[in-house]
């Protein structure tokens, strides 16, 4: 029971299981649980509208339930880099206000530009060192992407991808494209 909480910092430790009791951290808006061993978030920031930023790199989370953000619209940060993700389930759709997602080094073997239609405010994704070999979620209006998303910045290196197949077409506020080490042909 800490109603004024606001940050909590549980990094370099060995949890593998995060607490019910976490749901009562009503004032909680900073989150750093880097270096555990959580295999799930549990559905527990599902109703976060409090929480600005989440940290929990290298940590062995497998999947993102699609409600995992569901009332979390306030999220501005997630850092989820070097986990075993292979799905996002369409998880961040919620997140209104997300600025900056961090997934590298997880284990996606596909990405669809429908994971992040909608996220106006998002600037960067940061999807490197994954195993993705296929973009999808093209949408066939490319006049409708601008009002879809306003990515500056899409790392996509260190991955398997041999063809964008036009998934990044309409992508006209993008800044900085990392496709290094990829298989792309042409």
């Amino acid at each position: 029971d800490a109603p004024h909480l606001m940050m909590l910092m549980a990094s370099n430790n060995q949890i593998e299981k995060l607490p019910k009791t976490l749901r009562n951290l009503v004032a909680l808006d900073t989150c750093y649980l880097n270096d555990n061993k959580l295999r799930s978030l549990d559905g527990l920031f599902s109703h976060r509208s409090t929480l600005i930023r989440l940290y929990m790199d290298n940590n062995e989370v497998e999947y993102l339930a699609q409600d995992e953000f569901l009332k979390s619209e306030n999220i501005d940060e997630i850092q989820l880099a070097s986990n075993s993700i292979s799905s996002l389930n369409k998880s961040l759709i919620y997140i209104t206000n997300l600025r900056s997602v961090n997934l590298n080094g997880n284990m996606l073997r596909e990405f669809s530009m429908q994971e992040i239609y909608g996220l106006m405010k998002l600037r960067l994704l940061d999807l490197s060192h994954n195993h993705i070999e296929k973009l999808t979620g093209r949408l066939e209006n490319v006049s409708d992407i601008p009002t879809k998303t306003l990515l500056y910045q899409l790392l996509l290196g260190n991955n398997l991808l041999r063809s964008l197949d036009g998934a990044l077409a309409g992508l006209g506020n993008l800044r900085r494209l990392i496709l290094s080490n990829n298989l792309l042909e042409n």
